[in-house]
């Protein structure tokens, strides 16, 4: 089982976080990104400021969940996603708030 979580706020530290990771993984230079990063934080920023924050977050989800799933498929694997459980119950299970 794969569980997809998001962060309830976000801010500009998240994405420099974010940037350094891919800098670490890539190997790549840090300031290569910094275009990437303006409009990372333009778009958090404008997701904060409209109050959508968490909507938009909860949404980012979704990305990760087609490339999860297209790679099961090309692997062979039948891996539908899944709904219908009590969210709750699964924070619980797995200290999330």
């Amino acid at each position: 089982m794969v569980v997809f979580a998001y962060k309830k706020s976000l801010g500009d530290g998240d994405v420099e976080h974010f940037i350094d990771r891919i800098s670490d993984v890539r190997k790549q230079d840090r300031s290569t990104l910094a275009e990437y990063e303006s409009i990372l934080k333009g778009s958090v920023n404008k997701a904060v400021e409209s109050g959508t924050v968490e909507t938009w977050n909860s949404r980012q989800a979704y990305i990760p969940l087609g490339s999860l799933l297209h790679s099961a498929a090309m692997l062979g694997i039948d891996a539908p996603p899944m709904e219908g459980f009590d969210p709750n119950q699964v924070n619980e299970i797995l200290g999330l708030t």
